[in-house]
């Protein structure tokens, strides 16, 4: 009985490691996506990744009096993003696998904190800590435990426009589902050009 439970664990585990044997490297811009000026319009489904609780921000919408934003998304116009109104609206900000994508390892993203909104017509950079909390796909034994770092941005004092600055993910590998905490609570993130490896058999 031993022997068969055994043998049931062990080929489970080869069937769970077959598939996350081909990856796909990705870098989600965003640029392709038809945005409109209200921050209520969901991200979604992207490039194999499912975003939850973000926003298409586009920063080059033709506006009445033109839109003077305080961070320029890494790679232009679009960025995704996150505030306290499309987390009501949308849900907690987290990016899971979608379609074939089994797991995904996170590599890196561009980031950077504004007030009031995500797309607010003006807005302000002002300071924030991120902290990106990562769920491993094996839920069974150590590997289970939860991977976590954060990152400061920091605005250049005087300065009405910034550029995003990086966060590098360090031990993301083979991840399930990765969140976002925004300290001090009620600013906006806006994120861009994340690197990452998608996992799955027909990727």
């Amino acid at each position: 009985m031993l022997t068969k439970f055994l043998l049931t664990v062990y080929l489970a585990g080869t069937l769970t490691t077959a598939a996350l044997v081909k990856k796909v490297e990705k870098t989600a811009e965003f640029d392709d996506i038809p945005a409109t000026q209200a921050a209520v319009q969901p991200l979604g489904a992207y490039e194999g990744l499912k975003y939850t609780g973000f926003v298409v921000v586009n920063q080059k919408l033709p506006i009445i009096g033109g839109q003077v934003a305080g961070i320029n998304p890494n790679s232009a116009p679009n960025a995704a993003a996150f505030d306290p109104r499309s987390t009501v609206l949308n849900g907690p900000p987290s990016i899971t696998p979608d379609g074939n994508t089994v797991a995904f390892t996170a590599k890196s993203f561009y980031f950077g904190c504004v007030l009031p909104e995500a797309n607010a017509i003006t807005s302000t950079p002002t300071s924030c800590t991120v902290t990106v909390t990562g769920r491993s796909y094996f839920k069974v034994g150590p590997k289970a435990e939860e991977i976590q770092q954060s990152f400061e941005f920091t605005p250049k004092l005087g300065a009405l426009k910034q550029e995003m600055v990086v966060a590098k993910l360090t031990s993301f590998a083979l991840v399930d589902q990765i969140t976002f905490d925004v300290q001090p609570s009620g600013i906006a993130l806006l994120t861009d050009n994340y690197n990452y490896y998608l996992h799955g058999k027909n990727l």
